[in-house]
């Protein structure tokens, strides 16, 4: 659906909550919290049956223990990819509070910014903003890029990637979480974007800006 009607339509706010809704909508649909009973579903249901018992007495237990096997194997490799995508989770976040402790911080535009000294683009995460120091100092960073990563803080857009984070360390073996995460990571992108074109009176120049 996001794909083929929403995707193009520049209706930024509405496909964020559709993406962040489908995913929570597709978690909740196996709970079986809703139930939909018909006429149709109570006749079936009102039906009686004889009751019949099935005894395979010729079962090779080999065949169950080779079945528990396999389904013990397949938990288990499950369960180390969720651990070691966890312990990646957490020292991503780790890193961040890292950055934020031992390097310098100040305010820019009313928004607290950290100063990095490794080579990086501006970017931001929670309620901070990371720039690299020496750009700051020659005066390198355009205040609309300041502007673009302010956008991303005041619409809490890191709460989305950490809720499709942990999506993605439970259901890691499905694809489409994949494809969420990009558009759910572009959209946001739109959104930061539109926010400083609101303020701006050339559009060209925040296009070449971001080239």
């Amino acid at each position: 659906v996001y794909k083929l009607w929403l995707e193009n339509e520049k209706m930024f706010r509405f496909n964020r909550i559709y993406l962040l809704g489908s995913l929570l909508f597709s978690l909740i649909i196996p709970l079986q919290l809703f139930s939909f009973d018909t006429k149709i579903v109570k006749a079936i249901n009102g039906i009686q049956l004889p009751e019949m018992v099935l005894n395979n007495n010729l079962q090779n237990p080999n065949t169950f223990t080779n079945n528990q096997t396999i389904i013990y194997g397949i938990s288990g490799l499950y369960l180390c990819i969720v651990l070691l995508l966890t312990i990646r989770f957490v020292l991503n976040l780790y890193a961040f509070h890292k950055k934020i402790k031992y390097n310098e911080s100040l305010i820019i535009n009313n928004q607290k910014a950290v100063l990095i000294q490794e080579s990086i683009l501006p970017h931001s995460f929670l309620n901070t903003i990371f720039i690299n120091e020496n750009d700051l100092k020659n005066d390198l960073i355009d205040p609309q890029l300041i502007t673009h990563e302010t956008a991303h803080i005041e619409q809490k857009h890191s709460f989305d990637i950490i809720f499709i984070e942990l999506i993605q360390i439970l259901l890691w073996f499905n694809p489409i979480i994949l494809l969420y995460k990009k558009a759910i990571k572009l959209n946001h992108e739109f959104l930061a974007d539109e926010a400083v074109i609101t303020q701006l009176d050339s559009v060209s120049y925040y296009q070449n800006l971001l080239l």
